[in-house]
């Protein structure tokens, strides 16, 4: 996984300042950025009448879609140039953090705004309401927080963008949650790259390349021996039984170690919520601490270990087709190509296509806009998501070998065999 600046938010906030026009006359350069960066060639999106006809009713919308790339952001903005109303995007104060002064203010006209996801960001939480209750333009906020990797499951959906939507529906406007899904399907052969980045990959761990394994075979050997490793650092010996298992055993060991030093008792939390509330005590404890406390240091160890549980809980979630297609197989890489070897950000392997499906809006009913109604509408959205990806995941073959034009990024194509 990519890791984001783990440390207390600066105390400057940066609004969104949305320039439709901007937006618009910016276009072909975004679709050269994201053809460049990340080899995204083609965008469809499908379920668009569900966004039509909630902006023409004047509902508030809150698209709420699954985050499994650093592509997303371009393929929403996709879908509002052929809505013809661009959006506006809650996004991590990181982003902002690690831009220079020009790429923020771009971002900023494209709608963006930051939001500190490890404390009470009160100025984001109220600009997203503002935005809902007052803006015709919809709000995109991503539930699950941090980027996975998983193709065909949602990781646990925070509680913040229901808790905005919760909010905005006190007011005069119907608030509505748009559930989404994304998917990413390769136009060209990734086969060769694959290869050669798992040759490199087993021989960090002193291993002839396995060539006559099959890619799924390599890559579930390279995650074993990847969730050994970090057994034998925090357990002191390697566990048996099935990955998952092991993996479910050394994050519980991890967190309840954690949890019991900062006095938070367990909770019938998953895991990605457990590490969210544990990595908000951590970072702020640190914080109070002197650079040269010896406790400071230790703060930093117990973010690395918050980190490596979530590094090891990616690996082996994505198994509920059972199917180890080539875009599963790249997705692991790409956990194993960051975590391994040290890429900050595991590159594209080839052309590839994008499919942002809308599902049926889920109305906010004002009645039940009270306190403690967030998990519930949380669970109603994450639910929907997952639908989606259901859905879209059909096991069609990925084509392979053809060039792709810089023309063919467009909305309605055939990349997904339609």
């Amino acid at each position: 996984m990519h890791r984001l600046l783990l440390v207390r938010a600066p105390r400057r906030w940066w609004p969104p300042r949305l320039r439709p026009l901007w937006v618009r006359l910016l276009r072909p350069v975004r679709r050269f950025w994201q053809r460049w960066q990340f080899k995204l060639h083609r965008v469809e999106v499908r379920g668009q009448e569900h966004l039509r006809q909630a902006l023409a009713a004047g509902h508030g919308v809150l698209i709420t879609p699954n985050h499994f790339s650093y592509a997303d952001p371009f393929v929403l903005l996709e879908a509002s140039d052929q809505a013809r109303l661009p959006f506006y995007f809650m996004t991590a104060w990181q982003v902002f953090g690690a831009a220079g002064p020009l790429r923020r203010l771009l971002l900023r006209q494209h709608g963006c705004f930051s939001v500190d996801r490890d404390g009470a960001d009160v100025r984001a939480f109220r600009q997203a309401v503002d935005i809902l209750r007052r803006q015709p333009n919809p709000l995109v906020i991503f539930p699950e927080g941090d980027i996975y990797r998983l193709k065909g499951r949602v990781m646990p959906f925070h509680e913040g963008a229901a808790s905005v939507a919760l909010t905005a529906a006190r007011g005069q406007r119907t608030i509505i949650c748009l559930p989404a899904s994304l998917t990413y399907r390769y136009l060209e052969d990734p086969t060769p790259k694959l290869e050669r980045l798992l040759d490199r990959l087993e021989r960090t761990f002193r291993w002839r390349p396995e060539r006559t394994r099959t890619s799924g075979q390599r890559v579930e050997r390279l995650t074993e021996a990847a969730v050994a490793l970090k057994e034998l650092e925090h357990l002191g010996a390697t566990g048996s039984g099935a990955l998952r298992e092991r993996i479910d055993s050394l994050a519980a060991d991890i967190l309840g170690r954690l949890e019991w030093d900062y006095g938070l008792g367990p909770r019938d939390a998953t895991v990605p919520k457990r590490v969210h509330r544990l990595r908000r005590q951590v970072v702020e404890r640190r914080d109070r601490l002197s650079p040269d406390d010896p406790r400071r240091r230790q703060s930093q160890d117990h973010l690395d270990d918050l980190f490596s549980v979530l590094q090891v809980f990616c690996y082996g979630a994505d198994s509920r087709s059972g199917q180890a297609d080539r875009e599963r197989v790249a997705a692991t890489l790409d956990h194993l190509e960051e975590d391994l070897l040290g890429v900050p950000v595991a590159a594209a392997r080839a052309a590839c296509a994008a499919l942002l499906t809308f599902g049926p809006p889920v109305a906010v009913d004002p009645a039940r806009a009270r306190p403690g109604a967030a998990p519930a509408l949380t669970r109603t959205i994450e639910e929907r998501v997952q639908a989606l990806l259901d859905g879209t995941l059909t096991p069609e073959p990925v084509p392979g070998g053809r060039k792709v034009s810089r023309g063919d990024c467009s909305v309605g194509s055939r990349a997904f065999g339609c």
